[in-house]
Formats: C-alpha cells, sequence, structure tokens
C-alpha cells in the first residue's frame, strides 16, 4: 500500500496556474506515494470555472487521493481572532500555514507549500517525520539565522523558514500547539501585532519564538533557492551575516543545488519564473510544466520582467560587476534594518 501525504496550499484566483504546477510537479514527481491536496482558495465561490476545474483535475491523476478544495474564510477568521492584518501580501496566506492542522482531517503527514515553489524530487521522506510534544513540525533553516536576527527575536534556536513546513494534523493537535501560538499572540495588542509581523518574518518568526528548538531541521535540498548559485556559498554568508555554525555546511547547498528536491523562487537575486531572466537556471524547468498544461496560457500569461529603475537597477548593475561588492553592502543594508527593528521593538511593552 502506497504511503500518504497531504500537500497544503493557499491561492487566490491570480496565482492558480503557479498553484497548480506547484501541485503538478509534486504529482509527477512522486507517482509511489498516495497524494491528497489540501487547496484554500481565497472567495472560491467567485472563480471562473476555468481556474476551479484547473486545480479539481489533479484528481485524474492515478497517484492522487483526493483533491479538497476549500474556501479560506474559516481558516482566515482564524488568523483575524488573533489580531493578524489581512493587509500583508493582500491576504491571510502568508499566516495559515499556523492553524492548517486545525482544517485537515488526516493522520498522515501533510506539508505546506508556498505557490512559488516547484517540486523536483521524491518527499517520501516527509511520510516517516514523527511528531511529538519535542519535535512538533519539520523545515528548512532560514538564511536570515545570524545572531543578529536571533537576538531579534530573542532565541538561541534556529529561525524557521516556513516556505516548506510538514506537521501532522493528530500530532499538532494532541500537543495543542495551535493554543500555544494563540497564547503567543494575546501577549500583545492589535497595533503591536500589526508592528511586528513585517519585523520578525511574519510567520516565520512566530513559529521561532513559539517552538524554540521543537523542530526537525530538513536537508537543505528541501529549500534551493535558484539565485544562490549565481553568488556562491562564501558571499551568501557575506551577505547574510551567517557564521559556519548558523547554516547549511558548503557541501550540503552544492549537493542541493545539484539535486533539488524543492526549488523555491523567491526575489533573491532572480525574480519568479513567470518574469522571464535569463539568469535563472531553473527557469525552463518551471516553464517545462507551464507549456505542458493547455489552460495555463489562457489563464496566466507570461511577462517579460520589467525595466528596473532607481536602486534596484543600480543593485543589478553592480551585481554584474562584482557578486562580492553586492553582498558587502547587502550585508550593511540588512544589519542596518535588524538593528532599527531591535529598537523599535522597545516600545512593546511584552516584547
Amino acid at each position: 500500500m502506497a504511503e500518504k501525504l497531504g500537500i497544503v496550499l493557499y491561492t487566490d484566483e491570480r496565482y492558480a496556474v503557479p498553484t497548480f504546477i506547484t501541485a503538478l510537479s509534486a504529482v509527477k514527481n512522486n507517482v509511489a506515494l498516495e497524494l491528497h491536496f489540501y487547496v484554500f482558495c481565497v472567495d472560491s465561490r467567485n472563480w471562473k470555472s476555468q481556474s476551479s476545474a484547473l486545480l479539481e483535475s489533479l484528481g485524474s491523476y492515478g497517484n492522487v487521493g483526493g483533491v479538497h478544495i476549500i474556501d479560506s474564510a474559516q481558516i482566515d477568521q482564524r488568523c483575524a481572532g488573533v489580531g493578524l492584518d489581512s493587509g500583508y501580501k493582500g491576504s491571510y496566506g502568508a499566516f495559515a500555514k499556523l492553524f492548517m492542522c486545525d482544517f485537515i482531517q488526516a493522520d498522515y503527514n501533510i506539508v505546506w507549500l508556498d505557490s512559488d515553489v516547484l517540486v523536483a524530487g521524491g518527499l517520501e521522506e516527509l511520510c516517516g517525520y514523527r511528531f511529538t510534544e519535542e519535535k512538533c513540525f519539520a523545515a528548512c533553516i532560514d538564511m536570515n539565522n545570524s545572531r543578529g536576527w536571533r537576538q531579534k527575536l530573542k532565541t538561541d534556536a534556529p529561525i524557521v523558514v516556513a516556505s516548506i513546513f510538514v506537521a501532522n494534523p493528530v500530532a499538532w493537535q494532541a500537543g495543542r500547539n495551535s493554543a500555544r501560538i494563540e497564547q503567543w499572540f494575546a501577549r500583545f495588542t492589535r497595533e503591536e501585532i500589526s508592528m511586528l509581523m513585517p519585523s520578525i518574518v511574519v510567520d516565520q518568526g512566530v513559529l521561532t519564538c513559539v517552538f524554540g528548538s521543537q523542530w526537525y531541521i530538513l536537508p537543505a535540498k528541501y529549500q534551493v533557492l535558484p539565485g544562490y548559485p549565481l553568488v556562491g556559498y562564501n558571499n551568501f554568508r557575506l551577505l547574510f551575516s551567517l557564521r559556519k555554525d548558523d547554516f547549511y555546511t558548503k557541501k550540503d547547498m552544492e549537493d542541493a543545488v545539484r539535486q533539488p528536491v524543492i526549488i523555491h523562487f523567491m526575489h533573491f537575486i532572480v525574480t519568479k519564473p513567470w518574469l522571464h531572466d535569463a539568469r535563472n537556471s531553473f527557469e525552463p524547468l518551471w516553464l517545462s510544466y507551464y507549456h505542458s498544461v493547455p489552460e495555463a496560457a489562457g489563464l496566466f500569461e507570461l511577462r517579460e520582467h520589467p525595466p528596473l529603475e532607481g536602486f534596484e537597477k543600480l543593485k543589478r548593475l553592480l551585481f554584474a560587476v562584482s557578486p562580492f561588492l553586492f553582498c558587502l553592502l547587502g550585508r550593511f543594508d540588512i544589519s542596518h534594518n535588524v538593528k532599527c527593528c531591535i529598537k523599535n521593538f522597545k516600545t512593546i511593552k511584552n516584547w
């Protein structure tokens, strides 16, 4: 009998196609698993029929055990109830993973995937994690895991990056982990929460503050950034002020780039794959999925990257001249922002 794994996604109609591509890449690379999709959709009742049908078509694949389209209203209300601001990136999607286990009835592991990731390898290893009160979830280490950021969050634990987030609904509920998150939020006023979220890397900061070291660190192959190969290991560490023991090793990162399991197309050096950037070596892989979906072009148009202006143009020119100088100057900018955040936190009573 095939092992089961849940895939959790959150999208609005604009990103139905990128979300479908994320899901399709999981299907194509995990034929030995029985996948169950849980897709939180913003205002799903008002979607075009073609958009809904695209997501529902995942059920036609032989290794998909179910596709559950869930209107996001319930989980949005849960996020609003603890004082989160829906204005962040236009939705509560950035925080939905904090409470996803309360809305999914499954006794197998589930993995949250951001809609700008591509699955490039097998996920069977994620089925094997066993979660307890001591180890509540699994995720990768964030690239902001510097001493300065940890000082800001008042923790010695590694900082979570939650674009790939693995948990088990039964174990999560048994550990009352959602209640722990709610209790943490209860320390602050709504105004303080609104101030805190952008400054603590939003949901990632919440998970880090609440759970400390009570989580499994996933291997680097589950969070491969397309911009990383362009700067290299030493410049990457320079940019984010990372000591050797703050992050994955050079071998970890090089092995991950050679054999990635999950590629995360976040804005780091290169942009999203649907905005053409010739420097993005993983863009052709994403496009191969896009062009394999007949409905994609009619629902989601590919675009050229808009012309860069001002400071962004200067950064691109500096990077072309010297990635080292780019990362050196970027380090000072990041360090300045961290110090400003720490200073601002002094105004928050219970921080």
